[in-house]
């Protein structure tokens, strides 16, 4: 008896020993950038980026093919100057919380190719943020969500 009851409890412990069982996760639609602010969204799509004027940026010793934070956000209705700031969300669920002074130099891109025209390596996703002259944290890869604080 004392050797079944030892079985058992040795059986739970170790199916407990596995893998958790994984919660669902939202499916994040990378190939779509979503702009948030208060309850109204807009999405933008590689080929929405490519119809903006498009400018290069470098990060790393890398050139960076994309459209200015501040041509984005007025086509997306947003002024800079309104905002208080601007949370970067990955894909990876990294983020970043961007001060309006960081995104306003012209150069400040959301990068969706690199300079030569070719696409982002599968690490960094569709979209990109670009700082040049910024540490690396700052320039947020697998980009997909940028979150508009009034």
């Amino acid at each position: 008896m004392k050797i079944l009851a030892l079985m058992t409890i040795l059986m739970v412990f170790l199916a407990g020993c596995g893998s958790a069982p994984t919660q669902a996760t939202a499916t994040v639609p990378e190939a779509v950038l979503t702009i948030v602010i208060g309850d109204n969204q807009q999405t933008f799509t590689v080929d929405d980026l490519k119809a903006f004027p498009s400018s290069v940026s470098n990060f790393n010793g890398v050139g960076y093919l994309g459209v200015s934070v501040k041509v984005l956000l007025d086509a997306a209705g947003i002024n800079l100057d309104e905002v208080s700031a601007i949370k970067g969300v990955a894909t990876d669920g990294y983020s970043v919380n961007y001060e309006t002074a960081q995104l306003s130099p012209d150069d400040v891109l959301v990068a969706y190719s690199l300079a030569d025209g070719s696409s982002l390596a599968s690490d960094e996703g569709k979209f990109r943020m670009v700082l040049p002259d910024q540490e690396g944290k700052l320039n947020l890869r697998l980009l997909y969500k940028l979150v508009i604080v009034p």
